[in-house]
Order: C-alpha cells, then sequence, then structure tokens
C-alpha cells in the first residue's frame, strides 16, 4: 500500500463481502456474521525495522541456568533487555551465536509462571531504529517431567449476544478466570484463530491453548449400505493446497 499513499491525508476504503469462496473452506461450526469484528492495522516502520521476533525460554537442568534464544529477522545489530532480572544483552549473529544464559534465577513451578516482559530493540547508527515488546515463558515443561499431560479443556467460541463477534478484552479475561477457578487448564479456540490478546491472557494466567484454523469443508461423503466414504480428497490436490496453506500460516505465523 506504501506506493499509494500521498503526503498528508488519505482515506482508506474497504469493502466488506458476507460470502466469497472462502466462505466454502471455512465452514467450521459458528453464527455467520458479516463486517469487520478485529483490528485493522496500518504499519509504517524504519528502515532497519524489525521484521519477526521469536523468543524461546528455557532452563538447563543440569546446572539450573535459564536460557533464553531470541531469533530477529529485518535487523541487525540489536540488544535483548528483561527489565523485570535487570538484564540486558547484545545480540550475536549466526552461526557463532549461542542462547544467553543467567545462572540462580528463581523458576516458577506453577501453573501460571510469571510471564516476563522481553523487549528487543534495533540500533541505528545513535539511536533506537525499532523495538518490540514480547512475552517469555520457560517451554517444555511436561516434555522433560516425562509425565502424562491432561487437559481438562473447553471449547470457547468469541461471540456475544449483543456485540456478536466483536473482542471484549474485560469479559475475556473473566471467562478464562473463571475457567481457572473451575480447574480447566486448557481452551480450544474453536473454530478459528482467536483475538490475539485471548492468547496473551491465557499466558498471563497459565492456561494451554489449543489453536485451530478455519478449514473445514463438508459434501464430500457419500453413505451408502450403511458405509461411509470419501467421493474424493479434496484436501490431497493442489488447488485445494494453495486455497488453504495461506490460512494455516497465517494461524501459525501470528502466534508463533
Amino acid at each position: 500500500m506504501t506506493e499509494l499513499l500521498v503526503p498528508g491525508e488519505n482515506v482508506l476504503g474497504i469493502r466488506v463481502h458476507q460470502w466469497s469462496a472462502a466462505s466454502y473452506l471455512e465452514d467450521q461450526d459458528q453464527w455467520w456474521l458479516p463486517g469487520i469484528f478485529r483490528p485493522v492495522e496500518l504499519l509504517a516502520r524504519p528502515a532497519g525495522a524489525l521484521d519477526d521476533v521469536r523468543v524461546r525460554a528455557d532452563r538447563d537442568p543440569a546446572d539450573g541456568s535459564g536460557r533464553l534464544d531470541v531469533q530477529v529477522d529485518g535487523a541487525f545489530p540489536v540488544v535483548v533487555r528483561v527489565p523485570e532480572l535487570g538484564s540486558t544483552r547484545p545480540g550475536r549473529p549466526r552461526p557463532t551465536s549461542r542462547p544467553s544464559r543467567s545462572r540462580g534465577r528463581r523458576l516458577e513451578r506453577r501453573a501460571a509462571a510469571p510471564l516476563r516482559r522481553v523487549r528487543v530493540v534495533a540500533r541505528g547508527d545513535r539511536e533506537p531504529a525499532d523495538r518490540l515488546p514480547h512475552g517469555a515463558h520457560r517451554r517444555r515443561r511436561a516434555a522433560r517431567r516425562r509425565r502424562r499431560l491432561t487437559f481438562r479443556g473447553v471449547n470457547r467460541h468469541e461471540s456475544h449476544p449483543e456485540r456478536g463477534r466483536v473482542f471484549d478484552e474485560a469479559e475475556a479475561r473473566a471467562d478464562l478466570e473463571l475457567m481457572k477457578r473451575s480447574g480447566v487448564n486448557a481452551i480450544r479456540t474453536s473454530h478459528y484463530p482467536p483475538h490475539p490478546r485471548l492468547i496473551d491472557i491465557a499466558d498471563e494466567l497459565g492456561l494451554w491453548v489449543v489453536l485451530e484454523c478455519d478449514l473445514e469443508t463438508h459434501g464430500f461423503w457419500t453413505s451408502s449400505g450403511g458405509t461411509t466414504r470419501p467421493t474424493t480428497r479434496a484436501g490431497a490436490t493442489p488447488t485445494a493446497t494453495a486455497s488453504r496453506a495461506p490460512s494455516a500460516a497465517t494461524a501459525t505465523t501470528r502466534r508463533s
């Protein structure tokens, strides 16, 4: 869109279609409500901006040290800060880089371990060129303990009798807090990616999230003599892959 903008005031027009070709591919159980019910943003990023940031936090069981692996696209050099821990580290380029380590930090074993804020700053010649906040939990808790993980989960739709699909953060937080008090430890985002803030809140409260991508079609199965069989395997065709893969990729990328 950059090449279409002119100096001064610009007007952005949006046309909303209730139905499209994608409606057949996105046929999950939900309320069919047209309109714009998610944020629409225009981003103006400076030269040398951070295109993407991926943060992974973990603990080395051998020596108890914390491990923070930060990968960035689109900018270098960078500085990584964890204000709550008083930690600041310069980024190092791969392949010579190693994850930053910190000893003696308190490790949380509760379901709702605190979410530490990580700030990644891209350095310009003199001043910060760009900065992005990020959250970091310790990952792989279930894998390293080698114990069976039981999901006591529920499906959660984003719908309201008056607001429809419009997201309300206070109501979402109240929903998730009620689930925690009731012994629920996981939610399934039925049946589409939720508002981004919902997963942030789940992170804060210590809930597992099973994120669904809205990809479900019907009409490819037939019943004959009590036997149900597929009439065609639409999901295996190149046309279907080209139509579905971008939706799945977007749902994954925005939360990775």
